[in-house]
This record gives C-alpha cells, structure tokens and sequence, in this order.
C-alpha cells in the first residue's frame, strides 16, 4: 500500500517512491479543532488585549472608528467578526454614522458588490459605509516618509480618530501576513508601495516566516505607526486555514505574539536541500497564486534540482500571466535571477499596468526559483501554456516522479503534501 500523498484540492494522491529516493524531510501540518466558535473567541481576545488598552479606552463616544479589513484572499470570516464587534463599538457611544469599514486591497483588483456582501455580511453591507481602497485615488492623505520616499494613505482611515485592522496570519513569501500588512500595503498609495516591495523583495532576511530583522517587516511596521493604526484583531489558523484562535491588541506586539502561537504549524525543521521536493498547492487553488508554495519548496531543494508540484487552479490562468513568464524567460537569456535583480535594483515592475503584488509573485517565483526545474501537475492547465511558462508538464504525479527518476535514479526527496502552508526553517 502506498503511504505517501500529496493533497490536491482536499483528496489525497497518493504515490510511490522509487528504490533509488532516499526521503531526507516528511512534513504533513497539523489540523487542530477550535474549542470555540469565532465569537467566543474575539469576546476573550478583546477582555485580553496585547501591550494595549482596551476598547473602552481607545474609543470615545462620538469618535469616528475605521474598520480595515482584508479582502478574499485571505480566510479571514470577516462576516462573523464585524457584527460582534460593531455592537462593541456601539456600546462605546459610537453611532453608526461615525464608522467607515474600509476593504485595505492594497493594489488588489476590486470586490463586487455580491463578494463584498459576502466578505461583510447582509446586514453589515446594507447597513454601513463601505468602502475599497483605491491605492492611486487622488485624495490621498500623507502620513510620513519611508526610506526617503513620501506615504500617503486613505482619506477616511487618515480622518478616523481609532483605526482597527482585521485580518489573519499567514506565511507569507517575505514573512508573515496579518499585523502591519493591512496598512501597507493594504491602505497605502501605489507609489510607496512599489518602492516599499521592489526595495527589500531579494533582501536575505526578507524570507517567509521571518519578522526579526527583516527590513520588508520593518517597512510596513514603520508605516503602520506613522499612519496610527490603533489595534488590530487577527486569526490565528492551523495548517489547514481552519482559525483556532484570535489575538487583539497592539499591531506589532499582538501580531508578533499571534506569529508565535500560530508559526508552530508551518514551520518545518529541514534537515538538508535535497535533490527532489514534492509539493502540492494547497491550500492554493486559484489563479496565479497557485505558485506561490514553489517559493518556499525552493529553499527546502538544491540548486540545480527538481519542484514537482501538484495543483489545482479553477478557471485557469489569464493569458497574459502565461505570455509575461514566457516574455521574461526570453528576455532573461538564462539568467532569470540576474534579470530579477537588475529589474528590481531600477524598481522597475514588469507589467506596470498590473498589481503590485501580482509583479511581486513573478519576481519571487523566477528569484527563488531561477535554477530549480519545475513539473507541474495541473489539469487545469494547458501542457503547451506550462511549457511556454518554463515548466515541465505531465498528466499524473506517478508519471512526473517516473519521469525524474530516469534523470535521477539516486536522489534525495522532501515531502511536502500541503505546499501552501510551509515555512522551512534550516535545522
């Protein structure tokens, strides 16, 4: 019997390794049952807060409060906290007038006005000021200087007596989500977000799981104080986005206090780069961000050696996705890492026209994984559109690993069924 899987959109494929693969790391994150329902949670984290005041000591009555919250792709239940929340805030002599939810996108692309329904909640949605942020609105209020360069932000948030951030902590390829992440990015202007971004994306301490000494963290720690953001509420959630528990308080002491309770999940002990490392996707299954586990499985695999990744990715990918990896493969001549860092070095985007974070993603994947080979497993892709993109592409795991070991009879493997929820940490 095979007892080896990766998941690919919650079924598990299972596998076999060949004679020749000695397996170095296994790593299959933990599921934990919350012990108590959202609500129950965000009561205790507020009667708790971290290296702050209370609500009931921050909000005066008749103050106006701006609620920044994430938007879809993260698995924040925006729509069970807000309510409970908003009654706190009532309490506290605020009138409905006097509070602006604000969805902080960042340079995400615009919610519909049935996602952000869903996002908030019916009766929040019909019942409040809602707005999204617009990262190049000409109305943009400056809050300071970052590293010599001028950072404005939201008009609404910047007139808010109290501004709380609500959101959920993440890996993320430079650190961790969550905590200062919802105002820079997320209610920051275009310009300052691209310098903050392309200035410390090939930094070496700018590395997923990492908040110490990492300028990108410190970057957006620094904008969140300058912009006065009071507090924050984040989830904290198991290896499987399922949220356990919930932090309030301070947004870098709380933030860091979730980052130790929750980073137990992801973080993995690697106990050498191998040769081979087989990842699936998940939790990612949409679009782009499919390739965003490839960025972490990269430093669990040696220069030179094999990705082979299983995903998902409902509707496919856009086609200019495809044609820019396709362009900057051409343009890189074999030194795509070389071309990521000159690009970066001139902060110059390869598709200006696109997100911030969208450029991010195609830097990140070609910095981190510019001399790794890449299969993809993918029916929801194209094998002509994976290989246009520099990839390798086959129709089954079994026949990918098949495939690698007639390059590489002798090996050695990393295991990680849920690429989507891994930080490798060197043991």
């Amino acid at each position: 019997m095979n007892k080896y899987f990766l998941l690919d959109n919650r079924e598990k494929v299972f596998f076999k390794i060949p004679k020749g693969w000695i397996l170095s790391t296994h790593f299959m994150p933990e599921r934990k049952s919350a012990e108590e329902n959202i609500q129950d949670m965000l009561q205790r984290a507020l009667s708790s807060p971290i290296s702050s005041p209370p609500l009931k000591e921050t909000i005066k009555p008749q103050g106006r409060v701006a609620l920044l919250v994430d938007d879809g792709t993260r698995p924040t239940p925006v729509h069970l906290i807000l309510p409970p929340l908003l009654a706190v805030i009532h309490d506290l002599g605020v009138p409905q007038d006097q509070v602006d939810i604000i969805l902080a996108l960042g340079t995400h692309a615009r919610l519909s006005q049935e996602e952000i329904e869903r996002r908030l909640g019916s009766e929040v949605y019909r019942n409040y000021r809602i707005t999204q942020h617009d990262s190049r609105a000409p109305d943009l209020v400056p809050v300071g200087v970052l590293e010599g360069s001028p950072v404005k932000i939201n008009a609404l948030a910047a007139c808010a007596d109290v501004k709380i951030g609500i959101g959920t902590i993440l890996p993320h390829p430079c650190g961790f989500g969550g905590g200062p992440k919802i105002v820079m990015p997320g209610i920051s202007d275009f310009e300052s977000i691209m310098e903050h971004h392309l200035s410390h994306l090939d930094h070496p301490s700018s590395h997923i799981g990492m908040i110490e000494g990492n300028p990108f963290y410190e970057g957006m720690a620094k904008t969140a104080r300058m912009a006065g953001l009071n507090c924050i509420i984040n989830c904290i959630v198991d290896g499987f986005e399922q949220i356990i528990d919930i932090v309030f308080g301070d947004p870098l002491e709380a933030h860091k206090a979730g980052v130790e309770r929750g980073g137990a999940f992801y973080q993995v002990p690697i106990k050498e780069e191998a040769d081979l490392t087989l990842i699936s996707a998940y939790p990612h299954n949409h679009g782009p961000q499919i390739f965003k586990p490839l960025i972490p499985a990269s430093h669990a695999t040696k220069e030179g050696g094999t990705i082979i990744m299983v995903a998902h990715c409902q509707g496919g990918l856009p086609p200019f996705f495809i044609n820019i990896l396709e362009k900057i493969r051409t343009e890189a001549r074999n030194d795509l890492q070389g071309f990521v860092k000159e690009c970066l070095k001139e902060r110059k985007p390869v598709l200006p026209e696109a997100s911030i974070d969208f450029n991010m993603a195609i830097f990140s994947l070609f910095l981190h994984t510019g001399n790794i080979s890449i299969i993809l497993v993918c029916p929801d892709i194209r094998k002509r559109d994976i290989e246009r993109m520099g990839f390798e592409a086959e129709e089954s795991l079994q026949d990918a690993i098949s495939r690698e070991a007639k390059r590489r009879p002798n090996a050695t493997l990393n295991i990680f069924p849920a690429g989507g929820v891994l930080v490798p940490i060197k043991s």
